[in-house]
């Protein structure tokens, strides 16, 4: 086989290759749009998604339209946090140098700027109750003990109000 022939035979390969290449690519996109059209798009309905992953939907409220603005109306009063007058602990915050200079500001005379106050409950301190039982012999033999109150039925258990508080307590304990 000559040099020419080779070409040739190669060239005649080449095109017969482009040809299968170009009928396989219209294949897959003719694959890829059929596997598009009928597969099926999850929803709330046909799987086990939650109703607000929906695509499109539409959320709509229970509440009839009003004519009136959405959020607070004209005239309505505010209301907001009251100072109090006999606050519980008092903290007065002083400056100790000028921020401008740096000169020490002690033995100044201070007077009040503004005042904020926090308002919070006093930490949750746990009480624990500790029952013992005591007993005694009786004289005819018997040792008799006394016995724990209704509900105390564990060597450490948590009380009523920490079991209502995590949601634990029924009226039968």
């Amino acid at each position: 086989m000559t040099d020419q022939d080779q070409i040739q035979a190669l060239k005649a390969e080449n095109t017969q290759l482009r040809t299968r290449f170009i009928q396989a690519l219209a294949r897959i996109s003719e694959m890829k749009a059929w596997v598009l059209k009928s597969s099926t798009v999850k929803t709330s309905k046909n799987s086990s998604k939650p109703l607000s992953t929906d695509v499109g939907r539409k959320k709509q409220s229970l509440r009839p339209k009003s004519d009136k603005p959405v959020g607070v109306q004209f005239g309505h009063k505010g209301r907001i946090l009251k100072m109090s007058d006999t606050p519980d602990v008092t903290e007065k915050i002083y400056p100790h140098f000028c921020n401008n200079c740096g000169l020490s500001l002690q033995g100044a005379a201070f007077e009040l700027v503004e005042r904020r106050q926090v308002i919070d409950i006093a930490p949750i301190v746990p009480i624990t109750t500790e029952y013992q039982c005591f007993g005694v012999g009786c004289s005819c033999g018997h040792r008799q003990a006394g016995s724990f109150p209704e509900g105390v039925s564990n060597h450490v258990q948590y009380g009523k109000n920490i079991a209502s508080a995590s949601g634990n307590y029924s009226s039968k304990d």
